[in-house]
């Protein structure tokens, strides 16, 4: 099942969670039966990892075997959309910004929008021959070669979306606190209480997202 597939790939205990349970809502089958396929699943990604390499390919793919944390794994999954969408690209530069939080991301979303510029249809091979950086070149062709079920791809797009915005009010808070901590000890109690103000409301904007 394809997205059986999508799911063997997710990192994040929490998301496979609930995608099983939203499975179960939609097929009925037990949440044990859909663990049980999805142990079968990751089992057989892995193997075919190990023993697949694309053929004819103009720039070498070297799959990690790091596990990604949730944020990696919605960077790369909204940048493989992206590679195979330029509508979709239009879409993300303009109603979303600064949505990657890695480097390299940033760099990319960059670049190809320098590239759907010139070009009217993706073809992720071209933009990747493209780009001088060869660590770049490899973050493309990574993310170009993940698996997507165009079935779900909206959802997909936006759960991915909805996490990055998680992340960055989540990250957000942290520097506060940290800021904060560092108001107290200079005994700068005017700063800590405004920063202690301003978490508490993007912990009240976290808990309604």
């Amino acid at each position: 099942h394809e997205v059986m597939e999508e799911l063997a790939e997710k990192v994040s205990p929490v998301e496979r969670d609930l995608m099983i349970r939203q499975l179960t809502a939609e097929t009925g089958v037990s949440p044990s039966a859909l663990n049980e396929q999805l142990m079968k699943k990751v089992g057989k990604l892995a193997s075919q990892e190990k023993a697949m390499q694309p053929e004819g390919q103009a720039v070498p793919v070297i799959v990690s075997n790091r596990k990604m944390s949730s944020l990696e794994r919605a960077e790369r999954l909204l940048l493989c959309h992206l590679l195979n969408d330029g509508n979709l690209f239009d879409r993300i530069r303009d109603d979303h910004q600064d949505l990657f939080f890695r480097e390299e991301y940033v760099a990319i979303f960059i670049k190809l929008a320098g590239f759907y510029e010139k070009h009217t249809s993706p073809d992720f091979h071209r933009f990747a021959e493209s780009l001088e950086d060869r660590e770049l070149r490899k973050v493309v062709m990574e993310a170009a070669m993940l698996e997507r079920d165009p079935d779900f791809a909206e959802q997909e797009i936006e759960d991915c979306i909805h996490h990055l915005n998680r992340q960055r009010i989540v990250r957000r808070i942290e520097e506060m606190m940290h800021e904060s901590k560092e108001a107290e000890k200079m005994n700068n109690y005017t700063r800590a209480l405004e920063l202690a103000r301003e978490i508490i409301q993007l912990r009240k904007s976290l808990s309604a997202m």
